[in-house]
């Protein structure tokens, strides 16, 4: 009744967070939804969503949101010589960034403990200093329309069970304002 399950509400974080990272949007989605059939915790909105994009550069990625599960706020990127991966990306602190590479037979490794944002007061400044001096800001209302264009496609895959092309807004977004001092 506010707007739906798992997809919306934490799945929104996965899908948001590759565009950003890939600076692409994707062209092609495929999912698959579950609830587990008696729950009445979902009744009227899915449980889980698991689904693939594909964006205009070949790249794949795979997110999952689920409602019925130990919390866990992982993105992880792999790549052909190592990969990166952020624990409790989506949290608001304690974010843990360990990286893996491939220096010829060797295998480099390290972990960072990032420092503590406050991000509603960094876009809350963002946005004032916008409004004060006439300034395009970075995330435009765009960026959220794709985010719902996306998932609607999303929603649709898994309900006809195929991949589902996706007639967005572009294929690079090129909506956002510059990137806020902070």
């Amino acid at each position: 009744m506010a707007g739906g399950g798992a997809l919306p509400d934490i799945g929104l974080y996965c899908l948001n967070t590759t565009r950003f990272v890939l600076g692409q949007e994707p062209v092609k989605v495929f999912a698959y939804q579950y609830s587990t059939p008696g729950n009445p915790l979902f009744k009227e909105v899915e449980e889980l969503v698991s689904w693939q994009m594909r964006f205009p550069t070949g790249i794949i990625a795979g997110c999952a949101t689920d409602y019925d599960v130990h919390e866990s706020r992982r993105y992880r990127v792999n790549c052909e010589k190592g990969w990166i991966d952020l624990d409790q990306a989506y949290a608001y602190k304690g974010q843990r960034l360990k990286t893996s590479k491939a220096d010829g037979m060797m295998k480099r490794s390290e972990e960072i403990i990032l420092a503590e944002n406050n991000q509603f007061g960094a876009e809350m400044d963002h946005f004032s200093d916008c409004v004060m001096n006439d300034k395009k800001p970075f995330t435009q209302g765009e960026e959220g329309l794709q985010d719902h264009i996306i998932m609607e496609a999303i929603y649709q895959s898994a309900k006809e069970g195929k991949p589902i092309k996706i007639n967005g807004l572009a294929q690079i977004n090129n909506w956002r304002g510059p990137e806020p001092d902070l």
